[in-house]
């Protein structure tokens, strides 16, 4: 299959802006132990990975939006994507944004379904309702005691772990977050350091179709109705840049983050404030502009 002409032409225009961005990486204590292998190395350009077939339950294929009427939205677009789920803190999180009616993209990690049962029936619990859709975060999420550039210096291995991770999000899922790092590479927003180029230029070389999503602005610790305003203001001042699609705005939060009351009460006044001053849309990741 080979990747859309648009990748080629936007990814070696982009090289020559390319440049390291902050790490938002959690430090972890076990080793990265990939157990899917690369037949071959990505230098030899062989694009077939050992993999496991997997029986997917009906109804759990998700469809990539086309014509999403969020595209041509002239206000403010608001992507809310949730990573390294599923978690404990995963179904309190859900029920605020059915609460609030919010379209949501959750980045899963495999590692945790396989881990603890736990998190696996949460996810199953979650994963047919139609306000949410689920993506790619990879398998093992870089566990490497926090070392970014040990998990990023076998891109194979990378790939590998994203293409496991096929098999624990819906069948068509075709969106990718890579771990700690603010990538992107989509028709309109390429963006990449030196840890990360290597992963994209063999997802290229793979002639894989996913687009890798990263991020505009991210939620903090910090708790409180000033960290929430704060952050409204920057998502405000990031639309006013002159790019592509200004308006669109991914947010960056973690499952882990809404431990407690005052974090879920937080993200109720965040999304209400969003609503009530600018009017705002919440879209899926799928729907970013094509």
């Amino acid at each position: 299959m080979k990747s859309p002409h648009w990748i080629y032409f936007i990814y070696f225009i982009s090289i020559f802006f390319s440049c390291n961005q902050p790490s938002d990486q959690q430090a972890n204590n076990s080793e990265f132990d990939s157990v899917v292998f690369v037949k071959d190395s990505i230098d030899k350009h062989v694009n077939v990975y050992d993999s496991v077939e997997v029986s997917v339950p009906d109804g759990l294929i998700q469809f990539k939006s086309v014509d999403s009427t969020v595209q041509n939205a002239h206000g403010l677009v608001i992507y809310l994507t949730f990573d390294d789920g599923p978690y404990h803190t995963t179904p309190a999180i859900a029920t605020v944004l059915k609460q609030n009616n919010v379209k949501d993209s959750f980045f899963i990690v495999g590692s945790q379904r396989d881990r603890i049962p736990l998190y696996d029936l949460i996810y199953n619990e979650i994963v047919t309702d139609s306000l949410f859709r689920f993506y790619n975060h990879t398998y093992s999420h870089a566990i490497t005691n926090g070392r970014l550039p040990r998990y990023y210096s076998k891109p194979e291995h990378v790939l590998a772990d994203i293409e496991r991770n096929r098999r624990y999000i819906p069948v068509g899922s075709t969106h990718i977050r890579l771990p700690g790092k603010n990538t992107w590479l989509t028709p309109h927003r390429v963006q990449m350091d030196g840890l990360t180029k290597p992963v994209v230029d063999g997802l290229i070389k793979l002639g894989w179709n996913d687009r890798i999503i990263g991020w505009d602005v991210s939620w903090k610790q910090t708790k409180g109705k000033e960290m929430v305003d704060s952050l409204i203001y920057k998502i405000i001042k990031v639309s006013k840049r002159r790019r592509p699609f200004q308006n669109h705005i991914v947010v960056l939060l973690h499952d882990y983050q809404f431990r407690n009351r005052e974090a879920l009460a937080d993200l109720s006044y965040f999304i209400a404030q969003l609503r009530k001053r600018h009017d705002c849309l919440f879209a899926w990741a799928d729907e970013f502009p094509n």
